[in-house]
């Protein structure tokens, strides 16, 4: 949450049935854009992010700005 920008009582928001789903994609796209990614690039991070999660991670060009 930290990375996502948003405070530690959100992690209770996981725990609600169908609403985890929705903020699950709120977070990543959050963590997206706060890696400077653009706004496409923050939506495929929320809809695939085993993939781009690594991807992100290994970028030299982009720097976490938070």
């Amino acid at each position: 949450m930290d990375i996502a920008g948003l405070p530690k009582m959100a992690c209770l928001i996981m725990f609600l049935p169908f609403v985890n789903i929705l903020f699950f994609i709120y977070i990543f796209n959050r963590v997206g854009i706060r890696f400077g990614l653009s706004k496409w690039l923050s939506i495929f991070l929320s809809v695939f992010p085993f993939v781009l999660v690594c991807l992100t991670g290994f970028m030299k060009a982009k720097k976490y700005d938070g």
